[in-house]
Parts: structure tokens; C-alpha cells; sequence
């Protein structure tokens, strides 16, 4: 979610033009609205909080209308493109009827393809009705489209934060771990990196014994 949109254009081969003004996304959030998935509810989620400091709010059950911008939004996405891409599922499979699933037409690669013109299309081309401007937006005269929307906010009414190489990490799980002299032993196993090897950690542990540390795995 917060990788350079131009740079994933071009790596699942995309040849239209996508450029950072046309899809401008890629900063962490300041929070994510979960609808009480085992991932946002477990204490997996604490390396969000803790590694990325972002805050996590979940819905209560059963209300998928306190969500109701990213609820409508898959529909969106299927009214728009999915229900007329080929091997689409137009209606319910029928008890011992044929598996729809065989006659499926595209593959993960093509499915994000298809997926980024939608983005590309809801960002640029489809403008929104009724905005509830305020009078700030009203005297720079923004365009009702949401990249000219997003844009705005981002000059205007945000605190954004770039994604800096490795700190995508945190979403790894994690689980402690003991710096020996010979090694940091996790699951059994004994690991070095080029940080122990400078900071003389395995040589300190000969010295003063083991100690505790975190790791991404």
C-alpha cells in the first residue's frame, strides 16, 4: 500500500503512462479502520502500533456500514471492471453444478492489471457528486475528482510519511532471540548479520553472557 505506485505499474508490466501526479499514494497511514480480522485483533497487530506508529481502529461486529467507503468500493470495483472481465461469476453456483473456478480467464498478474485501471480510472476520470466542500477548498476551486482531492488534503491537511528502506520489516512477525558467542540463536538455528559483526556483539556475549533481543523473521 505504501510502495511508489509508478515503480509497481512497471513491475506487473503495465504500458499505459502512470505517473506520481496520477496516482499519488504511498505514505504510511496514521491509522487503518479493520473490521476485527484475526490480524488486526491478534498481537501481531502491536508490530504496526509499535514498528510503524500506526494507530489501528476496529469496527464493531456486524457493522460493515461504520465502513462504508471501503465496503462500497469493492462493489465499485466489480460494477466497473470485474463483472466484465472474461471468466467473471455472473450468478450463484448451483448445488453439483459446474465449479465456476475452472473457468477462470485470468491469472494474479492480470488480475492487478485490471485492478490498477480501475484505480486509475476512480482516481482521474470519475468525478464525485455532491462533495461536501468547505470554504477553503472553495476558494482554491478544487476539481470533484479524488486525485485532485488528495492532492489538496496532502498540501493542506496532512502529516504524511514517506516509507524508508527496510522499515517495511515490522510487518514481519517477530519473536525474541539470545546473542551468544556463538551466534543469535532463533528457533534453533544460529545467525549473523553485518551490524553484529561490527558492533562486536558475539565477542561482547563471550565476555558478559548471553542477552535478549528482537527479531523480523
Amino acid at each position: 500500500a505504501a510502495e511508489d505506485k509508478t515503480e509497481y505499474c512497471k513491475s506487473i508490466g503495465l504500458s499505459m503512462p502512470m505517473t506520481e501526479k496520477e496516482w499519488p499514494c504511498h505514505f504510511l497511514p496514521e491509522s487503518i479502520c479493520a473490521d476485527r480480522g484475526k490480524e488486526y485483533l491478534s498481537y501481531a497487530s502491536d508490530d504496526l502500533v509499535n514498528g510503524l506508529n500506526i494507530r489501528m481502529d476496529n469496527t464493531a461486529s456486524y457493522r460493515a456500514d461504520w465502513k462504508g467507503l471501503v465496503e462500497r468500493q469493492f462493489k465499485l470495483m466489480d460494477e466497473r471492471g470485474l463483472h466484465w472481465a472474461p471468466g467473471a461469476v455472473r450468478e450463484e453456483r448451483k448445488l453439483m453444478g459446474v465449479d465456476y473456478r475452472l473457468d477462470a480467464k485470468l491469472n494474479l498478474l492480470e488480475c492487478r492489471q485490471l485492478f490498477a485501471h480501475l484505480f486509475y480510472q476512480h482516481n482521474n476520470v470519475h468525478p464525485i457528486k455532491n462533495y461536501p466542500y468547505d470554504e477553503f477548498m472553495i476558494e482554491d476551486n478544487v476539481p470533484p475528482y479524488p486525485v485532485d482531492l488528495w492532492h489538496w488534503g496532502i498540501r493542506n491537511r496532512s502529516h504524511v510519511r514517506e516509507v524508508s528502506p527496510g522499515i517495511m520489516a515490522n510487518l514481519l512477525p517477530s519473536a525474541e532471540a539470545r546473542v551468544t558467542a556463538s551466534g543469535i540463536i532463533v528457533h534453533g538455528l544460529s545467525y549473523s548479520c553485518p551490524a553484529a559483526i561490527k558492533g562486536r556483539w558475539f565477542d561482547k556475549a563471550r565476555v558478559k553472557g548471553s542477552s535478549a533481543i528482537r527479531v523480523n523473521f
